[in-house]
Parts: structure tokens; C-alpha cells; sequence
């Protein structure tokens, strides 16, 4: 997690996605993730001839708030975290542990990657994700 800009993180996604010899990676298409994605594939090929890797993205049309508070029961039974992850990845630390059922949740992309995640594996069957192979 970081709030630097795209010309820095789409290198560091395709090298970390490259090293991890990740086979399929999902990206939020919603406000530029379509061109991140599309950015990554083509670093992973131009860069670090990688061509295993399929990289997709997802529309996200569903109300966030809404798919995190639904999430939060499976995540919470089904995801653990490393030893010392409050201090190892303080960020998405502070954002699950500060998420405010009500009221204004200036940073939510912990909980929200969280729920995508249980999204993808409570229906991997859905069809309303809307995932385009790259």
C-alpha cells in the first residue's frame, strides 16, 4: 500500500507480481485501474520477458461500504494475518482496524481489497464480475 503515483507503482506490481511467479492477477478497472492493468501486463512482458502471468481487471460496480460490512464475518473467520503484521504493514494496519461502520472512512482499501477478496472466493462462479483476460 502506498500513495505514490503510477509511474512508481506499476514497476514495483509487475516485478513483485514477476518474482512471486504469480499466474493471475485481478485489477479494480474503476478510475484508471483499466490502464494500470494494461501498464502491468505490458511491463511484465517488456521488462521482465513474462508472459505466465494473466493479468485481468474487474469492474466494480457494487456499493463498497456495503460489500465490506457484508465481508467482514468470512474475513474475519478466514484470514489471518503474519506474526507482527501491525508492524510490518502498519498502513493496512490502521485502515481494518480503524473502519468505521457509520460515518466517513477517509481510507478504506484494506477492507475493501479484503472484501474483494472474499468476493472471489465465496462466488468464483459470478458472472458479474465482469473480468476481461488482458
Amino acid at each position: 500500500m502506498t500513495d505514490e503515483g503510477m509511474e512508481e507503482t506499476e514497476p514495483a506490481v509487475a516485478a513483485m507480481l514477476d518474482a512471486d511467479e504469480v499466474h493471475e492477477a485481478t485489477v479494480e478497472s474503476n478510475n484508471g485501474g483499466r490502464g494500470f492493468a494494461r501498464n502491468i501486463e505490458r511491463l511484465l512482458k517488456e521488462k521482465h520477458g513474462n508472459k505466465r502471468c494473466v493479468v485481468k481487471w474487474v469492474a466494480q460496480i457494487q456499493n463498497k461500504e456495503a460489500r465490506i460490512l457484508t465481508s467482514s464475518a468470512w474475513v474475519s473467520r478466514h484470514v489471518f494475518m503474519p506474526h507482527n503484521w501491525k508492524y510490518k504493514y502498519p498502513e493496512f494496519y490502521r485502515q481494518l482496524t480503524s473502519y468505521q461502520k457509520k460515518g466517513k472512512n477517509k481510507h478504506d482499501d484494506a477492507p475493501d481489497v479484503l472484501a474483494a477478496i472474499y468476493e472471489r472466493v465465496a462466488n468464483p462462479q459470478k458472472t458479474e464480475f465482469r473480468v476481461r483476460s488482458a
